[in-house]
């Protein structure tokens, strides 16, 4: 592994694991972090978004579900479905933060 992806998986402490597999169980609770870092940012990115952005995320937060542990916060910042021109009910991800709440 990349030396220096292996020191952010370490936070930059060095950690003796008895096996591998708790090594990789160490390595999965690390990315699922920063998946939940990052995906509050991703889904106001792409609400209400015309593209293929919301089913992106949508996909993304049914895989994360799946390794536990997966709650969204309440953004008030998120409009609610739009109405002008062409809308697809899944462009808009509201209902993902009453879904993984």
């Amino acid at each position: 592994m990349d030396e220096e992806i292996h020191k952010w998986f370490m936070k930059d402490k060095p950690i003796e694991f008895a096996t591998k597999e708790d090594k990789y169980k160490f390595y999965i609770e690390r990315l699922k972090e920063a998946f939940d870092d990052i995906v509050w940012m991703a889904i106001r990115y792409a609400n209400n978004r015309r593209t293929f952005a919301p089913t992106i995320v949508r996909e993304a937060c049914k895989i994360r579900a799946k390794f536990g542990d997966f709650h969204l916060k309440d953004d008030k910042t998120l409009d609610g479905p739009t109405t002008d021109g062409w809308v697809c009910k899944n462009d808009n991800l509201r209902d993902l933060l009453e879904k993984y709440k």
